[in-house]
């Protein structure tokens, strides 16, 4: 009984993906490591410092979204 209950969670777990748009995040997410790599990136402190900020916050958004659908996966089992 409670499996079926947690099973229609899922719906709601692909809208939150859906809305949060997780694959964008993590799209830009790589787009900003990228950007951390190049050449030069860190000899402006203040454009650096607004990537890495950015970079934090995307990561952190993607992380606490796969948390949510890790434990999901876990009731489930």
């Amino acid at each position: 009984m409670k499996k079926v209950k947690l099973g229609d969670v899922k719906p709601a777990l692909d809208g939150l993906a859906d809305s949060l748009n997780v694959e964008g995040l993590k799209n830009e997410l790589e787009r900003l490591n990228f950007m951390q790599e190049a050449p030069g990136f860190w000899d402006d402190p203040d454009k650096s410092q607004k990537i890495v900020v950015k970079t934090k916050q995307t990561m952190s958004k993607i992380e606490k979204y796969e948390k949510m659908v890790a434990s999901w996966d876990d009731l489930m089992t």
